[in-house]
């Protein structure tokens, strides 16, 4: 008693003359400065002087909050500090800081030194002695409180409990993150507490730190450990501490293990003092930082990642599966056993760590990559290994959770996830009710756009349905993944990519398909789907070709045995195409006698499967794609005598020829002719049976709508419909795809998130398709993958007019050869019907540029880029492999006085400076287009 009283009035001397010694000192000195002023003070349990230095913050404040900074502390384990990043993160939180320096005394660290500095912090800081079992010392900016020793459970009669660090006074509630780690030697640990709760405060987090070694020997009632009993009890008093609910798991050293268990422990349903858990799925997002001896814990020879021990631990899951009856299981143990649905992992290790250390941990990551498992790894210079990160590297965890912790304004309640119900539409311009079509009958697609945002300049990256849809799923654009035509399956040019639906099943969602999501066959089954949709019972008979009519199912076969005869049979290299029905038919049949009819069924029932899981559902209609073939009902909406045909059937002036082509697609169908124009009857019955289709998938997509709204899950979904490209309906003598004009490139976009502020509005910012990755993965609260080329338009949700992109971006290949499907016209066509309107078509192109025309490299290297900016498009036609040589065709259209593309206005004099500038932005790129 005499040596505490002794102590104290020592301690009390000492604080009074640090205080009449330092503040005048630090008022002399520059407000806020990296220089402070140079002072000793004698510490009486060392006896002797220890020298430090006083930094007075930037402030008018007439009482500073006081940091007492432990500078340069020897032991190895603590490694070395940024000095001045920390002082000046403490000064710009308006705190003084009294730097003590060390570096010459072990006995610094000793523990008969801490009551000492935490009874000064008292002094200092709060101006009031702290209580007796005081042993962490915590830097608090203003604004938050302390919850000390939240008791979570008691062992042997002891409590074993956490300090709960959270706003106090705040409206908006904050993610949080509970950082397990050891007090055993509290010396070890002095710098960790100050520096972890500083930085996370001020990043943005509220804090609970709970000491393991109290309950480390603790398996209480229904086996939920001290960790798991942590976790659940800041879940259940969230509110209290004005949390979001959001947290994230972090443990060091030792702590690292218990971190592990408290967000992977599981098992079936427990009783304990919190209340009953019917669902152990609350999966805590977990940093697994290694340290030490304790690095072996998570290493590939425990045989937890291997495919052998993969193989042990599902065999051994199994047995036990049977045997207790019960749906998932997991190892109990202090061991994390990472798979592709585990949440992400943040690996650590020092620099001077043993070399076999560090090994493992890169093998271990590696291992996290194979499996898909989000990751970083982490190896810090200057460091025996991670007892006590430095403070860039707490940023680095900060940042690294900011990815899946930080709740987004459009977050959904249920498990913090969005559901999104992914609507493609084949072919579809965006001509519909919502964009001001009046005859269009578009009354479902146009009720989604009263309730979402829609965007009036969308454009895709390429006008045919396998590059754009490749380049929207994956986020890359054309060049990038490889992908310019049809035929190639981008697995075979970016293999390892991370699609837009793969990333969400990467991050816990049920991820399923119905109808054409990507183009044709190539559906990437087993990575961008995780499960299957649900099939309807679909009636018969079925469609052929996509026809009902038993005249054009028997013309689709008849065609087909010609080809068959002509080719013997190689239809894949020669003539499949070839063999096609009519252009059109209305069948008096119901909805699901058709493709689209039978998908939207598909989707219904699939969303009732899919209810109670967060899920990504892609449902995509083939319609308005050819043949145009949808229920008479839809095609008596309309009146033929109201259809008007395109005011611009022929090319624009001055404008080269390659970039228009002779609409092959659509001449493979039976009865079209297959060169010439189309006579004005044939043109309106073609736009008559697209609008019958339009209003056909409108119907479809109303019937899914309609039970997103019944099951309850309309405000907890993201619904985005869009369309992959346009379609000429006659615009430049055009009948298809295929093109770099306006009609072909501007798509339909409609988004409808729950908690968006801009609803039944629409935008005219340039967005392009591949923006739709990052803004689903965004709107989810979903890392971005590093690979992405689009821009969230996740902003313009809530602000619909704000300053946006300066361009958007397509591309095509030379359409006048490689309009079907983009790929060089195939011998089929040269050798059929096609081949005297093929050799028209080449005439054209060498009349054009007799000295330079090539038909290898206009077939195979002409690529034609694209740029739409606020009121100019420029197309500029070069060989694909010399980028900056001489252009084969330049265009340029002023969307202001000529929105239809009628005038090429690129080889004009007056417009030669334009023409420069907006090549010089082409090249520049997307990047630099960028708000």
């Amino acid at each position: 008693m005499n040596r505490v009283m002794n102590m104290a009035f020592r301690l009390a001397v000492v604080f009074a003359w640090t205080m009449v010694a330092c503040l005048p000192a630090c008022l002399a000195a520059k407000k806020g400065s990296s220089a402070g002023q140079a002072m000793s003070w004698e510490s009486p349990l060392l006896g002797r002087s220890i020298s430090c230095s006083v930094y007075l913050p930037d402030t008018e404040s007439e009482r500073y909050p006081v940091v007492v900074y432990l500078k340069n502390l020897p032991t190895p384990r603590l490694g070395e500090l940024d000095d001045r990043a920390l002082i000046k993160g403490f000064l710009d939180q308006g705190m003084m800081v009294i730097e003590a320096d060390y570096e010459n005394d072990r006995r610094a660290v000793a523990p008969e030194l801490l009551p000492e500095i935490d009874r000064w912090y008292g002094y200092l800081f709060e101006a009031k002695e702290q209580p007796a079992d005081r042993d962490w010392i915590y830097i608090v900016p203003e604004g938050y409180a302390i919850d000390r020793k939240v008791e979570i459970c008691k062992v042997l009669g002891n409590s074993v409990g956490m300090d709960v660090i959270y706003p106090s006074g705040k409206s908006a509630p904050v993610p949080l993150m509970l950082q397990i780690t050891s007090t055993k030697d509290p010396g070890k640990w002095i710098n960790q507490r100050a520096y972890y709760i500083y930085g996370l405060l001020t990043t943005g987090y509220a804090g609970a730190i709970m000491d393991y070694n109290g309950g480390q020997r603790a398996v209480p009632v229904g086996r939920v450990f001290p960790e798991k009993r942590a976790a659940r009890l800041l879940r259940a008093n969230a509110k209290k501490w004005n949390l979001t609910g959001k947290l994230g798991v972090t443990g060091h050293s030792k702590g690292s293990s218990r971190a592990a268990k408290a967000a992977f422990v599981n098992g079936p349903q427990y009783e304990d003092d919190l209340g009953p858990y019917a669902e152990q799925s609350d999966r805590f997002q977990v940093v697994l930082a290694s340290a030490g001896q304790h690095a072996k814990e998570f290493l590939i020879e425990d045989g937890y990642l291997d495919e052998v021990g993969q193989a042990k631990r599902e065999s051994a899951l199994r047995q036990q599966k049977k045997e207790e009856d019960i749906d998932e299981i997991r190892i109990n143990s202090t061991n994390a056993y990472v798979t592709a649905d585990d949440p992400p992992a943040f690996l650590c290790v020092g620099e001077f760590d043993k070399k076999f250390r560090v090994a493992q941990m890169k093998r271990l990551a590696a291992q996290c990559k194979k499996v898909g498992l989000e990751h970083r790894l982490i190896i810090q210079k200057g460091m025996d290994h991670m007892y006590i990160p430095d403070p860039e590297v707490i940023g680095e965890i900060f940042s690294f959770f900011d990815k899946y912790l930080k709740t987004s304004a459009l977050a959904a309640e249920k498990n913090g996830k969005l559901n999104v119900l992914f609507i493609a539409v084949d072919d579809l311009r965006p001509e519909l009710g919502c964009y001001g079509e009046g005859i269009v009958h578009s009354p479902n697609i146009d009720r989604l756009a009263r309730q979402g945002l829609r965007f009036n300049r969308a454009y895709c990256q390429q006008a045919i349905c396998g590059p754009s849809r490749a380049s929207l799923m994956t986020g890359m654009r054309p060049d990038s993944n490889g992908i310019v035509e049809n035929n190639t399956f981008f697995r075979t040019t970016v293999p390892d990519v991370v699609t837009l639906p793969q990333h969400f099943g990467d991050h816990g969602y049920e991820t399923a398909y119905i109808g054409k999501i990507y183009h044709s066959k190539q559906t990437d089954t087993g990575l961008s789907w995780n499960r299957k949709a649900v099939m309807a019972k679909r009636p018969d008979p079925r469609p052929v070709g996509g026809y009902q009519s038993p005249e054009n199912r028997a013309t689709v076969k008849r065609r087909q045995e010609e080809v068959a005869a002509r080719y013997d049979g190689n239809f894949g290299s020669y003539g499949g195409g070839l063999a096609n029905g009519p252009a059109f038919e209305a069948g008096d049949v119901a909805d699901n006698m058709y493709d689209d009819g039978y998908s939207a069924d598909c989707a219904v029932a699939t969303l009732r499967a899919l209810k109670d899981k967060p899920f990504f559902l892609g449902v995509g209609f083939k319609k308005p794609h050819l043949p145009f073939v949808a229920p008479k009902k839809y095609w008596d909406f309309y009146d033929p005598a109201d259809i008007e045909l395109a005011n611009n059937p022929f090319a624009p002036k001055n404008a080269p020829s390659m970039g228009l082509h002779a609409s092959f697609e659509l001449r493979t169908r039976t009865g079209v002719p297959k060169k010439g124009d189309l006579s004005d009857a044939d043109a309106r019955n073609l736009i008559h049976a697209y609008l019958a289709c339009v209003s056909y998938v409108d119907a479809q997509v109303g019937k899914i709508l309609d039970e997103l709204d019944a099951l309850g899950l309309r405000e907890k979904t993201v619904v985005i419909l869009w369309g992959d490209h346009g379609w000429h309906l006659g615009e430049h003598g055009i009948w298809g795809k295929a093109t770099n004009y306006e009609i072909a490139t501007r798509v339909p976009l409609i988004i409808s998130a729950p908690g968006q502020r801009a609803r039944n509005v629409a935008s005219d910012a340039l967005v392009e398709l591949v923006d739709m990755y990052p803004t689903l993965s965004e709107l989810a609260s979903l890392p971005l993958p590093k690979h992405l080329e689009g821009k969230s338009f996740a902003a313009l949700l809530d602000k619909s007019d704000l300053p946006w992109k300066k361009a958007a971006f397509s591309q095509f290949p030379c359409p006048a050869l490689r309009e079907w499907a983009a790929n060089p016209l195939s011998p089929a066509m040269r050798e059929t019907f096609f081949g005297p309107l093929i050799k028209e078509v080449e005439g054209r192109l060498k009349k054009e540029s007799p000295k330079r025309y090539d038909r290898v490299l206009y077939e195979n290297h002409l690529m034609g880029y694209t740029m739409r900016t606020d009121r100019y498009r420029l197309v500029l036609w070069v060989d694909y492999r010399d980028p900056d040589g001489k252009p084969y065709g330049v265009e340029l259209y002023d969307q202001k006085t000529d929105p239809d593309e009628n005038v090429n206005l690129a080889g004009k004099p007056e417009y030669a400076k334009l023409t420069a500038k907006l090549t010089a932005r082409l090249k520049q790129g997307w990047k630099a287009a960028l708000p």
